[in-house]
């Protein structure tokens, strides 16, 4: 939800990659209830707010943090109770390379089920393989994915409604809104994203 429908599987590419989930963003998403549960985040604040009182909770959005990053350090650190002028290098990016992304060829999930359970694979076989085997086991188990070429729209179409409710639970209880989360108001082309 932080902008909207397509975040709600900020872990999707990661269970692809992990051979946890090896469907389309819709049949995922219907079959795993954790998509939508890392999205409710009324559902995860809700707690802490109640723990330590609003007061003690400072809570930021990711996209004010792109937008404005001085600021919304500034702020938290005068939140904090911090000197607003301690130096932020923020123009240094880190983790903002993606890792490929793989999928289980088809026919071959029985077989890397087995590898990911057995753990004397994992633990005794494995690292004794050569590269040239561990890269040619890779290449007939699973095939390289572009995420620009996995449809989002269904599964955005099917939360829209669901994150929608959610969202208003949320500004219900932190009393603002959300308007950034553009894709969970109305879909947004591909290019705009």
């Amino acid at each position: 939800m932080l902008a909207g429908c397509r975040k709600d599987f900020p872990t999707y590419p990661l269970n692809v990659s992990a051979v946890t989930d090896s469907t389309r963003p819709l049949t995922a998403v219907r079959r795993r209830d954790e998509y939508i549960a890392r999205s409710d985040y009324a559902m995860q604040i809700e707690p802490y707010l109640e723990q330590f009182g609003p007061g003690q909770v400072y809570l930021l959005t990711l996209e004010d943090l792109e937008k404005d990053p001085h600021g919304t350090m500034r702020a938290l650190f005068q939140w904090l109770g911090v000197s607003p002028d301690v130096p932020l290098n923020l123009e240094e990016k880190r983790n903002v390379g993606t890792k490929p992304l793989y999928r289980v060829r088809r026919g071959m999930m029985p077989i890397v089920g087995l590898m990911n359970d057995y753990w004397r694979w994992q633990a005794q076989i494995e690292p004794r393989l050569p590269g040239w085997a561990k890269r040619s086991l890779d290449m007939l188990l699973f095939k390289k994915v572009s995420r620009r070429y996995i449809d989002f729209r269904p599964a955005e179409e099917y939360l829209r409604p669901i994150l929608q409710e959610k969202t208003r639970t949320l500004e219900r209880l932190l009393g603002r809104t959300f308007p950034m989360w553009r894709t969970l108001w109305k879909p947004v082309p591909m290019a705009d994203r």
